[in-house]
């Protein structure tokens, strides 16, 4: 785009005073045919850069379709970890996820068990993505690909090691609803506990319209004192709020609410 940019910055003066030469100067036809078709040669060369440059125009709707598509992969993955968190095993289809109240837009992926706890996800992609071209965490080639992914376990720590003294504090981490293809929101409800212990069994996440709720579990990749549930079916435009619970019963609202 910056090579783009020099380009009109250095041709567009050369256009124009070649123009007002051109106007200063008798006309035959054969001169008017010349720069005719010397201003179709500089537009063919401009449009052949940004085509091989920046690629077709299409190719950027494409990007952003399959971006979303890897977006809404990842929260099926987080899904399938709040399911395995809960029911200590793997859903044994997507179904499984609906019927739960864990992810609603099931079409365009396939789910398959390939262990105890991993699996892998496939769809469909029109655009072949390495990392860093766009913000997913998944890469994919064009045409039909798969993820083989892990459904972390986890170890729970008992009330007795905790320090019951230091007052429970937290904050959301200012995840933004989704809207899925039938209109409905869904959000992860991502926080992180800044002080104390939490009690996972009693600390949840709230919509406030539709009131669906869902109890907090671990990360998905193991990082400390974070902790998320996904809330779907969702008004797009309720608040939804997040609260943690310490061991001596204490609930407290982690700040700020979701989708303000």
């Amino acid at each position: 785009m910056v090579d783009f940019g020099i380009l009109l910055l250095i041709s567009v003066p050369f256009i124009l005073l070649l123009r007002t030469f051109v106007a200063q100067t008798k006309r035959t036809f054969l001169y008017r045919m010349i720069i005719v078709f010397f201003y179709l040669a500089v537009a063919i060369c401009i449009s052949l850069f940004i085509f091989v440059k920046i690629g077709p125009p299409w190719i950027g709707r494409y990007i952003q379709e399959d971006d979303a598509k890897t977006s809404e992969i990842e929260s099926l993955e987080d899904s399938i970890q709040g399911y395995y968190y809960k029911f200590k095993k793997l859903p044994y289809d997507l179904t499984a996820l609906s019927d739960a109240n864990y992810f609603n837009n099931l079409e365009g992926y396939q789910y398959s068990i390939t262990g105890v706890n991993t699996y892998k996800i496939c769809a469909t992609f029109k655009t072949n993505i390495t990392e860093g071209i766009t913000s997913s965490v998944l890469v994919h080639k064009v045409g039909f690909d798969c993820f083989n992914l892990v459904a972390q376990k986890f170890t729970t720590q008992s009330p007795e090691s905790l320090i019951p003294n230091e007052l429970l504090t937290c904050k959301t981490l200012n995840t933004e609803m989704v809207i899925d293809p039938k209109g409905f929101g869904y959000i992860g409800c991502d926080m992180e506990v800044t002080g104390g212990v939490i009690n996972l069994s009693k600390s949840y996440c709230e919509s406030q319209i539709t009131h669906q709720k869902e109890y907090l579990v671990p990360d998905t990749y193991g990082r400390r004192n974070r902790y998320w549930a996904t809330l779907t079916g969702l008004d797009p435009k309720e608040i939804v709020k997040v609260y943690g619970v310490d061991y001596s019963g204490n609930k407290v609202e982690c700040l700020p609410d979701l989708n303000l």
